[in-house]
């Protein structure tokens, strides 16, 4: 009888732990998935966006400049397109007109960026009609931020 009572009470201790160590493992979750969570890449409401589907930064960059060019009043427009495996919108935000901004929403296979290219809107445009960017010389830098953080 004794031998039972040690036998069970070991059962027990054993099936105690089994199960929390599996509360444990459970209350860490189920680890990263390969998109993030969470995360959305859309741009802020009150944006007219056109869809490019997949293009080249530099075809996209012409269309952009192109589309600013033929909506003068618009004050906040955007593309949002596909380009070497990354998903891109490029908004640019005419509202206040001393200070326009260009901003770009990437997301690749592993990261979600936001940048923002301040002021100097005409001469990004054309630098990035010309060569798929929109870092013009003589312009302020860019400030990228990691949608994660």
């Amino acid at each position: 009888m004794r031998a039972g009572k040690s036998i069970l009470l070991a059962l027990l201790a054993v099936a105690a732990l089994y199960a929390f160590g599996r509360f444990f493992v459970d209350s860490l979750g189920g680890g990263r998935g390969s998109e993030a969570a969470g995360v959305l890449l859309a741009p802020p409401p009150g944006f007219r966006i056109a869809e490019g589907g997949e293009l080249s930064r530099l075809d996209a960059a012409r269309r952009l400049k192109a589309a600013v060019e033929s909506a003068p009043a618009e004050r906040r427009l955007g593309l949002h397109f596909r380009s070497e495996g990354f998903e891109l919108t490029w908004l640019v935000d005419r509202s206040d007109p001393a200070t326009p901004r260009l901003t770009e929403l990437s997301a690749g296979p592993a990261t979600r960026v936001e940048s923002v290219y301040a002021g100097e809107l005409a001469a990004r445009l054309a630098w990035a009609a010309a060569h798929g960017r929109f870092d013009a010389p003589g312009t302020p830098p860019v400030e990228s931020h990691n949608l994660y953080h």
